[in-house]
This record gives structure tokens, C-alpha cells and sequence, in this order.
């Protein structure tokens, strides 16, 4: 039996492009981050999806939603594909943030695994809470094709759990605005099918 996850990183939102910590914050998508919604429509135009599963947050819903639209499905909500909460940092720049919370962001610098922001959540925190969400995924979504819309952050902890690599190398992992990677698992064994496919955006 195979089953395929699709997780697409939704299009670009305002603080994507401002270069701030975006967190769990509601900040809407920008006229490039629809068209880029529009173009993983057009990546996966292949694919026999049966269902779009979403992080809780605007600009991510708003870009599931046109994914969804398109295959003729609803979008299903799952907090556990959230980003990591920043707290305190949440719509700072890292400057910003190094400038305010100097302790913090030196203490997050010695340890990334465990030290939060202030008021959010750790990396190791966020892990724990996407791989419960991929372990559930994996079974009520058994058989089927389904896209999951997050942020790069979500994806990444799922690739270095597949790939067996620490945490805290999830960086090595390029994830853009508008990519495709795709998850193959038979009888639970996954295959990667491919990692940050961006599809083109006609502008």
C-alpha cells in the first residue's frame, strides 16, 4: 500500500517579506504569495489528491484553500503543523530580536535544540509537536494523497527524522516559499520523491 505526502510550503506572507520571524502570527499572504498558491496548484496538476490538510494560521490556510479549491475538497486544520511560536520575537527581525533579548538570542546561538525564544517555543518543543502530527497523518491519511501546507520549519523536522539527521542541522534543508516536497511510504518505508520542487509563477 502506498500512501504519498505532499507538504508544500505555503506562498510568501508580509513578514516573509520583511524578513521577520513570522511565528504563528496571522499575517496575510502578498500578491507574489498567491500567485505562488496558484502555482503549486499548477505543481501538483498530476497528482490524485484526496485531501489538503493545513497549519491553523492565515497566510497558510489562505494558501490551502487554493489548493483545495482546486482538487474540490475542504481544508482541514491541524495545529500540530504550526510554526514555532516566537514568543516575544514574534514580527522582530533577528537584529531586532539579538538587540532586545540579547541573553536570549546568545543562549539560543550556545544551544538551538532547547533554548526558546522568550515566550515561544524551543526547536526540540516544535519537533516533538510535528512528529506527532506526522505520525498521526500517516495514519488516517494511509493510502491516500494528500498535501499537508506549513512552514519550511515543520518540513525540515520531518526530513531529518526521515533521514535520521539531528535536529539541529535542519537548516541544511532549503525550503522557499511555494516548494513542493514529496513523501512516498510504502507499508511505512519512506522513499523521498523530491525536496523544495518550486513550481514556476507565471507573474
Amino acid at each position: 500500500m502506498r500512501t504519498t505526502i505532499w507538504l508544500a510550503r505555503a506562498g510568501q506572507s508580509a513578514l516573509n517579506k520583511q524578513r521577520r520571524f513570522m511565528g504563528q502570527s496571522d499575517s496575510s499572504l502578498t500578491d507574489y504569495g498567491e500567485l505562488q498558491a496558484h502555482a503549486l496548484v499548477a505543481g501538483l496538476r498530476r497528482q490524485r489528491i484526496t485531501q489538503v490538510y493545513s497549519a491553523p494560521q492565515a497566510a497558510i490556510i489562505a494558501c490551502a484553500t487554493v489548493v483545495a479549491t482546486a482538487r474540490g475538497c475542504a481544508v482541514v486544520p491541524v495545529p500540530a503543523w504550526a510554526d514555532q511560536a516566537m514568543g516575544d520575537w514574534q514580527g522582530l527581525t533577528w537584529r531586532e530580536a539579538s538587540q532586545r533579548f540579547p541573553r536570549d538570542s546568545a543562549a539560543r546561538l550556545r544551544d538551538p535544540l532547547h533554548a526558546p525564544p522568550p515566550g515561544g517555543e524551543s526547536l526540540a518543543q516544535v519537533a516533538t509537536r510535528v512528529l506527532e502530527g506526522w505520525h498521526s497523518l500517516l495514519q488516517v491519511a494511509a493510502g491516500e494523497r494528500v498535501v499537508v501546507v506549513t512552514q519550511a520549519l515543520p518540513i525540515q523536522i520531518v526530513l531529518c527524522h526521515l533521514m535520521q539527521q539531528p535536529l539541529p542541522n535542519h537548516w541544511m534543508w532549503r525550503i522557499e516559499h511555494g516548494s513542493l516536497t514529496g513523501i512516498d511510504l510504502y507499508n511505512g518505508t519512506p522513499i523521498v520523491r523530491c525536496v523544495n520542487d518550486v513550481p514556476p509563477v507565471n507573474v
